[in-house]
């Protein structure tokens, strides 16, 4: 069953873009610790959004992503006690749950779902001439099959580079690793992508 959140006065919290005047993830966090329900509220309204959009990226089905979502705030909140930032960021742990989430979830089905919808999609421009003729050329069809190729890792870097339209140093961020090893895990991802769709051309003439 969906569970949604709701504001003290009962109006079902929107997701909404954070404003500058607004606190810190971390000082929230320490104030959501003590038990400050604004700060859980903030924090939410804040990356609901994020979390939500990684998730349907991963299942491609709205009632399940809706669902997933809010499992993930509610493991959150459970476990928000024990939270250490440790490089990591408030939401680069989200997205850590959201992905044993949904991989749990595809234990279950004993199957593995659908990495990306690429028809919802809208990939941002990649920078360097590489990115730029593998980008340019997928066909939504073909990148659907060729990613499922790609290791988990693989498959998170492109989505945080070029689906949720993250740089280099918030992906190294979100993820916990250096910016040199996002760059190599990167280069090693569209490569392999690139493989698989030439692959597929090649046997398609």
């Amino acid at each position: 069953m969906r569970q949604l959140f709701f504001e003290p006065n009962g109006n079902r919290i929107k997701d909404s873009v954070a404003t500058p005047h607004l606190p810190e993830d971390a000082e929230l966090v320490r104030a959501a610790q003590q038990g400050d329900q604004q700060a859980i509220s903030t924090l939410y309204q804040r990356h609901v959004g994020q979390v939500y959009r990684y998730v349907y990226l991963r299942v491609s089905n709205t009632a399940l992503a809706e669902d997933l979502t809010s499992e993930v705030f509610i493991r959150a909140i459970e476990t928000l006690p024990k939270y250490e930032e440790r490089g990591v960021p408030f939401l680069g742990w989200l997205y850590h749950i959201a992905r044993g989430l949904i991989i749990d979830h595809y234990r279950r089905e004993k199957r593995r779902g659908p990495t990306t919808s690429f028809d919802q999609l809208t990939l941002h421009a990649a920078g360097d001439s590489t990115e730029e003729a593998v980008m340019a050329d997928l066909e939504k069809g073909a990148i659907l099959q060729a990613l499922e190729h790609l290791t988990e890792e693989q498959q998170q870097v492109l989505m945080l580079r070029f689906i949720q339209g993250h740089n280099l140093d918030e992906t190294a961020t979100l993820m916990g690793k250096q910016e040199g090893a996002i760059k190599a895990l990167q280069f090693r991802a569209l490569r392999r992508l690139a493989r698989f769709l030439n692959r597929d051309s090649d046997e398609a003439e």
